[in-house]
């Protein structure tokens, strides 16, 4: 976590957006605090007043991208009464998000390891995973989703995202096709679908 945002608040966003455009274009590793201080126009020295180390840096900008990517996976969720509509749209949101913030995306690819699938603990992935999995299990409750164990059923489910963001991040422009889109989003579903 940032040491405090207090002492400038603009140059601490200038120090995170430079380290998110150096991540992008660089990758993390590639990407040293020196690189960072130069694109934000400020002293190596004025970087350490804000994060206490490189890897409080990398901590604190992954998880302001994805708390920007969580908060807009759950736009319009209220909208859907039932377990099918909330996953579409939440996949949905959550592919747009990826297209449309690239950087950021980017940066949170290259820490994710999919918790469901690995069985690893990641705090960021984990709050996506149990919302995703409330809703399955809301659906299982409500016999939308087929009464298989809640971890296999996830499982499936989420082998079959995984699958729908690469085709996605390889065809940006199937985001465009509506009627393309949602089959494409009906065809994951189904896999749960009771």
């Amino acid at each position: 976590m940032a040491r405090t945002r207090a002492i400038n608040p603009d140059k601490f966003i200038m120090i995170r957006d430079a380290a998110i455009e150096l991540f992008y274009k660089n990758g993390i590793e590639n990407t040293s605090i020196s690189s960072i201080a130069k694109a934000a126009g400020v002293a190596k020295g004025t970087i350490y007043l804000y994060f206490k180390d490189r890897e409080a840096l990398i901590n604190d900008v992954t998880r302001f991208c994805f708390e920007k990517h969580l908060a807009y996976s759950m736009r319009e969720l209220d909208k859907y009464s039932t377990s099918c509509g909330k996953l579409k749209q939440r996949i949905k949101n959550i592919l747009v998000w990826s297209q449309e913030n690239k950087k950021e995306s980017a940066v949170i690819r290259y820490y994710y390891v999919p918790v469901n699938i690995y069985g690893t603990k990641n705090v960021f992935f984990d709050k996506s995973y149990d919302i995703n999995k409330s809703i399955i299990q809301e659906g299982i409750t409500n016999g939308e989703f087929k009464s298989l164990p809640i971890d296999f059923v996830c499982k499936i489910f989420f082998s079959s995202v995984e699958g729908i963001s690469s085709y996605t991040r390889e065809n940006p422009d199937v985001l465009k096709e509506d009627i393309l889109i949602d089959k494409m989003l009906d065809a994951v579903i189904d896999s749960i679908r009771k």
